[in-house]
């Protein structure tokens, strides 16, 4: 993932809430960025997530990755799309996401397999944002399945955990998917803000959360 650039001019909280997600759009530069949408202190979040890798988001679950999952759950919109569904959540406790945007749907894992089963039966539809929201103890999910949807071309993943979950999933990410699929997921780091002094190299994301940039550098390769 690559961040291709920011809004020129700085904006503030209320300004940004005042901003619609087409006026975002517009604003990116060069063409072809896409704005995620704005990170917890007003800010814009953009990059081209279109052919991005899946990521595993580790980290507390707390302000920075809510700010994460805010960001990219409520605009996950790309141009032209044709579904009614922008992006999916799955989450353990689907009510906290009810409202967050309308192309936003968020479901309890029960519900996940009927969303993949109807947009794999549509081989033309963009590739859909897949947000699994906390993974960890009491979830009913295969990790092969997990794996494998991962590396699916119709899908974008995005699988958030507690850090003691996500070392557990890191380690069987890694032992399913090296030298089995080529595109593996790539894993960040959430845990190290930094100051911004330079753009992120390929493979690095990086968004804005109370002032302070938050870079999110691959663990493993």
């Amino acid at each position: 993932m690559q961040i291709i650039s920011r809004l020129s001019t700085p904006i503030t909280k209320t300004q940004a809430s005042k901003l619609s997600l087409q006026q975002l759009q517009t604003s990116t530069q060069p063409p072809n960025t896409y704005a995620l949408g704005l990170a917890a202190d007003g800010l814009p979040v953009i990059a081209n997530i279109t052919r991005s890798p899946a990521m595993l988001a580790t980290g507390d679950h707390a302000a920075s990755l809510q700010a994460l999952l805010g960001t990219i759950a409520a605009t996950a919109k790309f141009p032209g799309r044709q579904t009614s569904i922008g992006a999916v959540i799955v989450s353990r406790t689907p009510e906290r996401w009810h409202g967050i945007n309308p192309m936003v749907a968020a479901v309890s894992p029960k519900r996940m397999g009927d969303i993949l089963q109807y947009h794999m039966r549509k081989p033309s539809a963009p590739r859909l944002p897949i947000l699994l929201d906390n993974l960890g103890v009491g979830w009913d999910i295969e990790y092969r399945s997990l794996s494998l949807l991962a590396n699916a071309p119709q899908f974008h993943l995005i699988v958030t955990a507690n850090p003691h979950n996500a070392y557990r999933f890191r380690s069987i990410f890694t032992k399913i998917l090296i030298g089995e699929i080529r595109d593996f997921p790539t894993l960040f780091d959430l845990t190290a803000p930094t100051t911004l002094s330079t753009s992120p190299a390929n493979g690095q994301f990086a968004f804005r959360h109370q002032s302070r940039w938050l870079t999110f550098t691959p663990v493993t390769q």
